[in-house]
């Protein structure tokens, strides 16, 4: 992560793809996902941005703007869900080096797996959610 923010979402897009090359767990798969969500949403809401205002149009401005508004959203939620995967899975990865039966795992270890999987289980609610927004402006 960023040392001067804590998050990923304030590196540079050279900075990122460099640590997610890095040989390291973290940024990995779920902050990909989050970041190419964030990065879906932000594209799907600029095809909406292109279609505000055009005559042709007109009639779908309501659902546009719904559209808009919860892209939006779901891009500044990816972008929070990336970093909460890199904390969730940090956490979980700092104790698998201990062994199965050290109490401070086995008393760690229930709360980090749902820590592990709460984020990328979001992700995936709010991918769907945003396929679905899509298809409903596609027609």
């Amino acid at each position: 992560m960023n040392e001067s923010s804590g998050h990923f979402a304030n590196r540079t897009l050279d900075e990122f793809t460099a640590d997610l090359a890095a040989k390291k767990s973290v940024p990995g798969g779920g902050v990909a996902a989050g970041s190419m969500l964030a990065h879906a949403a932000g594209l799907a809401g600029m095809v909406i941005a292109f279609s505000h205002g055009k005559k042709k149009f007109a009639e779908f401005e309501p659902d546009l703007a719904e559209a808009a508004g919860r892209l939006e959203r779901i891009r500044e939620e990816s972008l929070e869900l990336a970093d909460l995967d890199a904390h969730g899975f940090k956490t979980l990865a700092d104790l698998w080096p201990l062994a199965e039966d050290d109490p401070t795992r086995r008393q760690a270890w229930p709360a980090a797996v749902h820590g592990a999987i709460a984020a990328p289980h979001q992700l995936v609610l709010r991918a769907a959610e945003t396929v679905q927004i899509i298809q409903r402006l596609v027609g």
